[in-house]
């Protein structure tokens, strides 16, 4: 079985939803986790310059300092911006509306959802998770419904569940269920 707790579980969506459709109730640390994602993209997938065509010229330095552990989460915090449409240029998130830069086929790569699963699944998810949305959450059920997949579950951990929250209820919830799996299948009660 798979268990997956808070995460945002289409890249290319949740990238372009955070870039292009800010919300309240985003996370300010979504710059910093954008400044390593893009940094590790252009590392691993050989995207020379992609980071500088991304983030704004006044925030590059504080960005790269962070990637390479020069500075913390509070140090980066003082030197950028709390909203990432302040964070990337403008042209930069314009890229994902149609998804065709080398940047955003990496990310519609990464479906990993849309695979037909061989394992039951849930997914986790909150009405104030700051990270990742409940259309996004829900995306693996409806997607193996549609495919014939192993079930999957969508899993509420409450209206008022942010993203730590749901990722503590996603792990509570899944030893349970993982417990009760294992008990099945040697045909034990769960403990």
């Amino acid at each position: 079985a798979a268990g997956v707790a808070s995460a945002p579980v289409d890249v290319y969506l949740t990238m372009n939803r955070w870039m292009n459709n800010p919300h309240p109730v985003d996370a300010v640390y979504l710059p910093a986790v954008v400044a390593l994602q893009l940094q590790a993209q252009e590392y691993y997938h050989r995207q020379v310059g992609l980071t500088e065509s991304a983030i704004r010229p006044e925030y590059l330095q504080a960005a790269r300092d962070l990637y390479k552990g020069r500075i913390d989460w509070d140090t980066f915090r003082k030197r950028s911006p709390a909203k990432l449409q302040d964070f990337i240029k403008v042209n930069f998130r314009k890229g994902g509306f149609t998804g065709e830069t080398p940047y955003w086929q990496v990310l519609q790569g990464n479906q990993a959802y849309r695979w037909r699963s061989t394992t039951p699944m849930r997914v986790y998810y909150g009405g104030m998770d700051e990270v990742t949305p409940t259309y996004i959450a829900e995306l693996p059920e409806n997607t193996q419904r549609i495919l014939g997949g192993e079930p999957a579950q969508s899993i509420n951990a409450g209206s008022k569940a942010d993203h730590r929250s749901v990722f503590i209820f996603g792990v509570i919830d899944q030893k349970k269920w993982f417990d009760e799996l294992v008990a099945a299948e040697q045909n034990t009660p769960v403990k």
